[in-house]
């Protein structure tokens, strides 16, 4: 197969195939066997990408014939020294078929150091026009076999080369970017949280708040965005016991009966350091909002952990992403002290008389104990009126209140 026919059939297999790597490891394994295909397609000794960076020419990839060769990965040369940079200034042709051919202004210690005797070169470049370095190889033997075609496929692959690296580079910048607003919130800065009122909606009246956590971000960077991140970077416990935190100050400005309900992850809820969170404050008027779903056992090792403050009143909730097929029962057979119900599946037990007949045991309310079921969500008057004909009397969204500042909320509740 000749190199115009190993192109059309190879080029685009690889560029999809490298672009579409799912980690940067699985890429440079990639980049590396494409690097040995390429030497081995176009006849040379050494093939090599480096990168220009502060000056210099550093080796970031190399494949080669033989066993032990003159460059490896991690070397480096000033970049005005290299035949890289006299190539891509213009100043020497991409192919140069014996180096022992050039001036004697061009014979360059690079070439002894690296046993240069036959050359290829292009950029490899960015989208916006920068170059991030080369892509090149070496013979160890003058070579007047090497041609245009060989230029053309090298041209061709750095091109895939620099989609990659410059894909990299975003990814990159955007968990630079992330590390710095990570790092910001945990700080005190950027995080903020607002406080949406939960109703009686029987009785028009505001019996709690549940805290959530909003971002400070000229770039729009959102909430969910933010805590998936600090995950990644392994500070998702921490940032969320900072929002609770922050939560907490609910606690001093609102009415006495009223609760605040704060969010945790399972691996929040069984941090060592909630407890310690927790334990100067009214636990009759403090909610654990739990978002993940819960089976019996991870339910249990929660409630170990903090049996101390659910004896103090700690109440749980869990919200009905724990449903799964078994409808309201099996948040029943775990038995939290709230059940959130969001308000599109409390739309659908219209005229479903097994889930209104589920929904009915939580929807009790007494002066000792917080409310069993409550609906979140909650945006028409439509939606208000279906929670009221199934009994339920505890809801809140936007229609009902939505998430303000801490003074606005003990000003308006």
């Amino acid at each position: 197969m000749d190199h115009t026919q190993y192109l059309s059939h190879n080029l685009t297999a690889l560029k999809q195939i490298l672009l579409a790597s799912t980690s940067e490891a699985d890429g440079e394994n990639l980049i590396q066997d494409i690097l040995k295909s390429l030497r081995t397609e176009i006849g040379m000794d050494v093939a090599f990408i480096a990168e220009f960076s502060e000056g210099k020419r550093v080796f970031r990839y190399i494949d080669a014939s033989e066993h032990s060769p003159p460059v490896k990965p991690g070397d480096g040369d000033p970049i005005e020294h290299t035949y890289c940079q006299r190539v891509i200034d213009g100043q020497l042709p991409d192919i140069i078929f014996d180096i022992g051919s050039l001036p004697p202004e061009e014979q360059l210690a690079v070439a002894e150091d690296y046993k240069i005797k036959s050359y290829l070169c292009v950029p490899i470049t960015f989208e916006d026009g920068r170059i991030y370095g080369s892509l090149g190889c070496i013979g160890h033997q003058p070579n007047w076999q090497i041609g245009h075609e060989d230029i053309r496929l090298m041209s061709a692959m750095a091109d895939v080369y620099g989609k990659w690296f410059n894909m990299r580079e975003k990814v990159h910048s955007h968990q630079h970017d992330m590390e710095a607003k990570v790092q910001a919130a945990l700080n005190g800065q950027l995080l903020e949280v607002l406080y949406q009122p939960i109703f009686d909606i029987t009785r028009n009246t505001v019996v709690g708040f549940e805290s959530l956590a909003r971002v400070r971000d000229k770039d729009g960077l959102s909430p969910l965005s933010l805590f998936k991140e600090a995950e990644v970077l392994g500070h998702k416990v921490e940032l969320e016991l900072k929002a609770i935190r922050l939560g907490l100050q609910g606690l001093d400005y609102y009415q006495e009966q009223q609760f605040v309900s704060i969010n945790a992850s399972k691996e929040t809820a069984l941090s060592p350091q909630l407890p310690a969170i927790l334990d100067h404050a009214d636990m009759k008027r403090v909610v654990l909002e739990i978002n993940d779903p819960m089976d019996l056992q991870l339910f249990s090792k929660v409630t170990k952990s903090l049996r101390a403050l659910l004896n103090r009143g700690l109440r749980i909730a869990l919200d009905d992403r724990a449903l799964g097929t078994e409808g309201l029962k099996a948040l029943d057979t775990l038995g939290p002290d709230i059940i959130k119900l969001k308000v599109r599946n409390v739309m659908r037990m219209q005229g479903d008389r097994l889930l209104k007949l589920q929904a009915s045991p939580f929807s009790g309310y007494s002066e000792e104990s917080a409310c069993k079921l409550i609906v979140e969500g909650v945006e028409t008057r439509q939606q208000l009126d279906t929670i009221l004909e199934l009994g339920i009397t505890h809801a809140q969204g936007y229609f009902l209140g939505a998430p303000i500042g801490l003074l606005e909320a003990a000003e308006n509740y």
